[in-house]
């Protein structure tokens, strides 16, 4: 993800993972976890839709989520870790 530009959008699939897609941020699994987070502010809101059903975020919001959620202490690599080792998820918010 670090060689795509900040404006390529992601589909949320992309984003938690759905196989054979690893997720992006691995512990943010449940599309429930993310509205959650939308709603309550703590996520960034979509970005944009790819028809009436089709949310989309921004390459450089989900790199700032992912950047935030590991200076609040790695919250999406606890309970279980995803599958990508921490040199790789550092790797994907270059």
């Amino acid at each position: 993800m670090n060689n795509l530009p900040d404006w390529i959008l992601l589909r949320l699939k992309q984003i938690i993972g759905d196989l054979p897609i690893p997720p992006i941020i691995p512990n943010l699994n449940k599309q429930i976890g993310l509205w959650a987070g939308v709603k309550s502010g703590r996520f960034p809101k979509p970005s944009g839709a790819l028809g009436s059903n089709t949310s989309t975020w921004t390459v450089g919001d989900i790199r700032k989520l992912s950047r935030s959620l590991k200076a609040e202490g790695g919250e999406h690599r606890k309970a279980g870790a995803g599958p990508w080792p921490d040199d790789e998820v550092d790797q994907c918010t270059a």
